[in-house]
């Protein structure tokens, strides 16, 4: 039964967590390839067998796929989920869906895609951390003694557990950072 508890409160939140995370990368191709005129033809959200999908105004197909350990954003004209442009047959494309290809764009702009990925993660990074200090602060440890050993040098100086320790060499302690 110890195996259950321990997929629901480690497995289970560790995927959606990776799910997050896949998305904005994967969204931070999505976004700046868009922005540059590159076609998205498919954005998705874990590999292997598709198990919800929709498509946009834009054709882009947007799923969810069974193995939720990663992701990728497909763009017009990629010859796999990698998007190997290698074998990329030019001749099976309009002049205008050529315009779209990602394979047909300045370094430039597949370098700027490219980067977008880790980009937005770094973003997100930031934005999240901001978040939580903004609205929850930080958090000081008082400076009270947890717990004390047997015969440590502490024992024998007299302090005891729950003691809050007010000074050390007559400096003021605040919080347990001042300690160090």
């Amino acid at each position: 039964m110890e195996w259950l508890f321990n997929i629901v409160y480690y497995v289970i939140p560790f995927l959606i967590l990776l799910g997050i995370l896949v998305f904005v990368h994967e969204f931070g191709h999505f976004i700046v390839a868009r922005k540059l005129g590159v076609a998205v033809s498919a954005f998705s959200i874990g590999f292997g067998k598709t198990l919800w999908s929709t498509t946009d105004k834009k054709g882009t197909v947007w799923k969810i796929s069974a193995i939720p350990l990663g992701g990728y954003c497909q763009f017009l004209g990629d010859a796999d989920e990698s998007s190997s442009t290698a074998e990329v047959d030019l001749s099976k494309y309009s002049e205008e869906e050529k315009k779209h290809l990602f394979s047909t764009q300045t370094p430039y702009k597949k370098l700027a895609i490219a980067v977008a990925g880790p980009l937005f993660n770094y973003l997100f990074a930031f934005v999240v951390f901001f978040g939580l200090f903004f609205f929850l602060g930080s958090y000081d440890i008082p400076p009270v003694v947890s717990g004390v050993i047997e015969g440590s040098p502490a024992a024998r100086a007299g302090v005891i557990e729950n003691d809050k320790i007010l000074e050390i060499n007559g400096k003021e302690i605040k919080d347990w950072n001042d300690i160090t």
